[in-house]
């Protein structure tokens, strides 16, 4: 079983809070036993896919603003991406 870096709680606490702009976190496999943060940022689905690649494995963590004019809700998506190479 992999271990997670406390950074990962970090990163995660981070696109989870309303408070921050950031939307997407990027988690990957620093060696076979150890996820580490890959990246995070603002843009979305697209701006976090732009992490993927096709020799490593990872997880991604997306925030979604959803609802109408009268209502904003957040939702969240969890990515788990394998490489075709890794």
């Amino acid at each position: 079983m992999a271990t997670l870096t406390p950074e990962c709680e970090d990163v995660y606490a981070d696109v989870r809070s309303d408070a921050s702009e950031t939307d997407w976190a990027w988690l990957k496999y620093e060696d076979n036993n150890t996820i580490g943060v890959g990246g995070s940022g603002t843009g979305g689905a697209a701006a976090l896919a732009q992490n993927f690649s096709d020799d490593e494995c990872g997880f991604g963590y997306i925030r979604v603003i959803t609802g109408d004019a009268e209502s904003k809700r957040a939702k969240f998506v969890f990515v788990a991406w394998t490489g075709d190479n890794a």
